[in-house]
């Protein structure tokens, strides 16, 4: 049986550029005779060694992934190969069915489950926000874009939006993201007659970029408008994604909503998920 006694249980949080730290934390942990490994997966190469370095330590070790998010909207980088856990484990049954249709992973590696990471909040509205994206590059592709988004729109479509910026990863990309929001509500105050308190798309938030809140606002009954500035791989597609209905309004511009909940992101509760799953696979 695996321990589960917090005292057994040993947690470590490492750069990703530092594999040597991460190797000495394998060690440590294997040593101390651990019967699992359990990591976030992104199928990022320093994970893809960290479970290789794993087998090394102690073949018999079961590595286990969890996709803590939504997958990527071109997710090839998920392909089941050389170095993926044993188990893999997901919190949503169309997150699943991707990965077993489209990317080679069996059904006896999957485990679906509730999330461990999102749960539903009736505080924390999806609603009614502009998100911008993790990171800028081309600004000009998405401010044309929502341009003409707004151009094209009927007078009255939208309801106000508050404009949410990502977190920046650095002090060039929050100047960045602040110079971008002024020039949304400079754009918004142009055609500011497309914008109502009773406007007929009531419940619609809209997204740039590549972003994992898209399922999440989706999941709680949001409609998104997805601006893309490379939709071949920022886009989510119906031949890739089930239960998604999409309809394409420009070659950068998407709009989204689920056929049914509860597909992308079955929400935890407020026990211990994590315990609770590993106790069931042992």
């Amino acid at each position: 049986e695996l321990p589960l006694n917090r005292k057994k249980i040993k947690t470590y949080s490492l750069p990703k550029k530092k594999i040597p730290q991460i190797l000495n934390a394998l060690k440590d942990i294997i040593e101390n005779n651990y019967n699992a490994f359990l990591l976030p997966y992104e199928a990022q190469p320093f994970q893809l060694a960290a479970i290789l370095e794993a087998k090394k330590f102690n073949k018999k070790i079961k590595t286990i992934g969890y996709i803590h998010t939504v997958l990527t909207p071109n997710p090839c980088d998920y392909i089941y190969r050389w170095g993926s856990p044993d188990l893999l484990l997901v919190h949503g049954e169309s997150n699943l069915e991707i990965l077993k249709s489209k990317l080679d992973w069996s059904k006896n590696k999957l485990v679906l489950t509730q999330s461990f990471r999102y749960r539903l909040d009736e505080n924390r509205s999806l609603s009614k926000l502009i998100f911008t994206p993790y990171t800028i590059h081309n600004s000009n592709i998405f401010l044309n874009e929502f341009r003409k988004l707004l151009i094209n729109s009927p007078v009255n479509s939208f309801p106000g939006f508050d404009i949410k910026i990502h977190p920046p990863m650095s002090w060039l990309q929050e100047i960045k993201h602040a110079i971008f929001k002024k020039k949304l509500k400079k754009i918004m105050e142009t055609y500011k007659d497309r914008f109502s308190n009773t406007p007929s798309n009531k419940n619609i938030s809209i997204f740039f970029g590549v972003t994992a809140t898209i399922f999440e606002a989706l999941e709680t009954g949001v409609d998104v408008i997805h601006i893309c500035s490379d939709p071949v791989f920022d886009s989510h597609s119906e031949k890739v994604w089930p239960n998604l209905n999409v309809q394409q309004l420009s070659d950068n511009v998407f709009r989204y909503h689920l056929n049914s909940s509860g597909k992308y992101i079955v929400f935890g509760n407020k026990g211990k998920i994590l315990h609770q799953t590993i106790k069931t696979l042992y």
